[in-house]
C-alpha cells in the first residue's frame, strides 16, 4: 500500500452572481468578475506556503495549475492544487498546520481586499489517501464537495454587512456606509465593495486584452456606449453554459487511482478553459472580420462588447443589441466545435435577453440566465446538440419569462407563436433550428419587407389572429411567404407547423438582428442585399 495522510481543502464563493452583476455601471461589474476571479487565482497562490504547482501565466496576469507528476507524494510540493477557478478551488495538503495557516491569511487578504465576497472553506483533515487504489482520493473528494462542503454552505448564515455606526453616509450603488467619494464619477459616494470593484477593473481589463486583444479597436467601457443614440439603444446580455459539465467533473477520473484521477481531473479543466476561451476569441475575430468587411461601421474605434465573465464553460458578454443573437449563436457553434480529453464533442447553450441600455442589469442577467435553462430543456437530454433562446425586454418586462410567453406569444386559435428555442444544428423536424431562423431574417430584411412596415404589422397581427387571418392576409396582399428549413408546406399552413410558429420571431427580431457576413452568392437567383449598420 501507498498511503498518505493527507489534509483537504475546498472553497467555494458564494452568491457570486449576486456580487457580479449587482451594479448598473459596466465597470463595477469587470472589476467584481476579476475578484472572483482572483480569489481562486492570484490570492491562492501568494498565500500558498512553500513549493506548489500553482504557476503564474500571461505575462503574471493570470495563473495556471501545473501537472507536476507525483512530485506531491514524494514530499517535493508543500500544497497540490486539484483544480481553481470560476470561484470554486481544491487543494491537497500534507501538513495540517499549514492548511489552517493558508485559511487564515487567505480569509483576511478577502476581507481586506475583496469586501462583500463570501467564501464558504471546507478543511478536512487526517484523511487516509491510498495512490494505488482506484477511486481513492475521488470518492473522497466527491463527498467533501458534494455533501461536506454543500451542509456548510446551507448552514453558514447569509452575509448581511455592517450597516453602519454613528454618523454614517450611504453608498450610492449599495447602500452600505460609504467610506469615500468617487472623483472620476461625480464625487459619488462609494461603500469599501465599490471601491475595491473600481480598483480590479484595470486588471479585468488587461487580462482580457491578453486573452482577447483588440488591436485596433478597444473594448467598450459602459453600458451607454452599446448602440447609437437616435438609432438603438438597446443592449443584450448572453449567458451562456456547457452542458453537462457539473456532471463530466463528477465522472472524471472514475476507476483510476488517486494520481491519475489528479490528472485526469486536470486535463478537463483546462481543456474546458480552452474551449471557452476559443469560443470567445473566434467571436470576437468575427465581429473584427465585420467591420473590416465594411458591414458593421464603428464608432470612435469601439468594437460593442464587452466580456464579463469568461474562461471555462460559464460566459457572460453584454454587447449592441442588434448583435446579441448572431453573436450568441456564434459562440455556441464555436464552443461546440471542440472536443473534451474524452473524445466527445463539447456542446453548450445560451440565453439572450435584450434590454434598454439602462434596465437594471441584475435583472437582465437573471432573465438571460433563465432562457439559457429554456434553451437547455429544448435539447431534452441530446447531449450532442446545442441550443439558443432569447427575448425582447422592450417593455421593461418584470415577469418570467414562462409567464411571458403563455400570455402574450399565444394565437387567438391556440398556437404557440414560436419557433424558439432553436438548435444549432440541423433540427429533426427540419425547421426549428437557427440556419432555418437566419435564412427567414435574410428575406425579412429584403426591401420587400423593410420599406413597408404597415405590411410586416399587418401580417404580425394576422399571426396572433391564427392561420386563417394569415391566409386572408396573403391573398389580400397577393404574395407567398418564405419557405422555411425543409418545410415547404409551411407558406400555406401561416408559418404553423405543429403547435409553433415559424414567421412571427422573424419579424420580431428584424430590428434586432446585424450578420457580420454577407450571404452566400446564389447565380440562380437575386443577391440578397446586406445591411450596413453603424455601431
Amino acid at each position: 500500500m501507498n498511503t498518505q495522510t493527507l489534509t483537504l481543502l475546498a472553497i467555494d464563493v458564494r452568491g457570486i452572481q449576486r456580487y457580479i452583476f449587482g451594479s448598473n455601471k459596466l465597470k463595477h461589474n469587470v472589476g467584481a468578475s476579476e475578484i472572483v476571479h482572483r480569489a481562486t487565482h492570484h490570492t491562492l497562490r501568494q498565500y500558498l506556503q512553500g513549493p506548489n504547482n500553482l504557476t503564474l501565466t500571461l505575462g503574471d496576469l493570470d495563473t495556471k495549475v501545473v501537472n507536476s507528476g507525483d512530485a506531491f507524494e514524494r514530499g517535493e510540493l508543500a500544497a497540490e492544487v486539484v483544480f481553481a477557478g470560476g470561484g470554486n478551488a481544491l487543494i491537497l495538503f500534507h501538513d495540517k498546520a499549514k492548511a489552517q495557516s493558508f485559511v487564515q491569511a487567505y480569509s483576511r487578504d478577502l476581507l481586506r481586499h475583496a469586501p462583500g465576497l463570501v467564501p464558504v472553506i471546507r478543511l478536512k483533515a487526517d484523511v487516509t489517501v491510498d495512490w494505488d487504489q482506484p477511486d481513492a482520493l475521488r470518492n473522497v473528494v466527491n463527498q467533501l464537495l458534494r455533501e461536506d462542503l454543500d451542509i456548510k454552505k446551507r448552514s453558514q448564515p447569509a452575509p448581511r454587512g455592517l450597516l453602519g455606526l454613528g454618523v454614517t453616509a450611504d453608498c450610492q450603488y449599495t447602500g452600505l456606509p460609504a467610506v469615500a467619494l468617487d472623483r472620476q464619477d461625480e464625487f459619488r459616494r462609494v461603500s469599501a465593495e465599490i471601491q475595491a470593484k473600481q480598483a480590479h477593473f484595470i486588471h479585468g481589463d488587461q487580462r482580457l486584452n491578453a486573452i482577447c486583444p483588440l488591436h485596433p479597436y478597444q473594448y467598450v467601457m459602459d453600458f451607454d456606449d452599446l448602440g447609437v443614440k437616435g438609432e438603438s439603444s438597446y443592449m443584450a446580455v448572453v449567458h451562456a453554459d456547457g452542458n453537462r459539465m457539473g456532471q463530466a467533473f463528477q465522472d472524471v477520473g472514475r476507476g483510476l487511482p488517486a494520481r491519475g484521477y489528479i490528472s485526469a481531473y486536470g486535463m478537463l479543466s483546462e481543456r474546458v478553459n480552452e474551449i471557452g476561451t476559443q469560443a470567445l476569441r473566434a467571436t470576437i475575430e468575427g465581429m473584427k472580420a465585420s467591420v473590416d468587411q465594411g458591414i458593421l461601421k464603428l464608432r470612435n474605434n469601439t468594437l460593442p462588447i464587452r466580456p464579463i465573465v469568461f474562461g471555462g464553460d460559464d460566459s457572460t458578454f453584454v454587447c449592441d443589441g442588434r448583435l446579441g443573437l448572431i453573436l450568441a449563436a456564434l459562440y455556441v457553434a464555436e464552443f461546440a466545435k471542440q472536443r473534451l480529453p474524452d473524445g466527445t464533442l463539447a456542446t453548450a447553450r445560451a440565453g439572450v435577453m435584450i434590454v434598454k441600455s439602462h434596465y437594471p442589469f441584475a435583472r437582465a442577467y437573471d432573465l438571460a440566465e433563465e432562457l439559457a435553462k429554456s434553451a437547455k430543456a429544448r435539447l431534452s437530454g441530446d447531449n450532442s446538440a446545442s441550443a439558443l433562446d432569447w427575448h425582447f425586454g422592450v417593455d421593461g418586462v418584470v415577469l418570467p419569462i414562462g409567464e411571458i410567453r403563455e400570455r402574450d406569444y399565444r394565437s387567438d386559435d391556440g398556437n404557440r407563436l414560436l419557433m424558439r428555442p432553436l438548435v444549432l444544428r440541423a433540427s429533426s423536424d427540419g425547421w426549428r433550428d437557427w440556419a432555418s431562423f437566419s435564412a427567414l431574417m435574410t428575406q425579412f430584411q429584403q426591401p420587400e419587407w423593410t420599406e413597408r412596415r404597415n405590411k410586416v404589422k399587418a401580417l404580425r397581427q394576422a399571426l396572433r389572429k391564427g392561420k386563417q387571418a394569415v391566409n386572408r392576409f396573403c391573398t389580400q396582399f397577393e404574395l407567398t411567404l418564405p419557405q422555411v428549413g425543409s418545410r415547404s408546406d409551411a407558406h400555406t399552413e401561416g408559418g404553423f407547423i405543429g403547435g409553433y410558429n415559424a414567421y412571427f420571431d422573424a419579424i420580431e427580431a428584424m430590428d434586432f438582428f446585424a450578420p457580420l457576413t454577407r450571404p452566400v452568392q446564389d447565380a440562380r437567383a437575386e443577391q440578397p442585399t446586406t445591411p450596413e449598420v453603424r455601431i
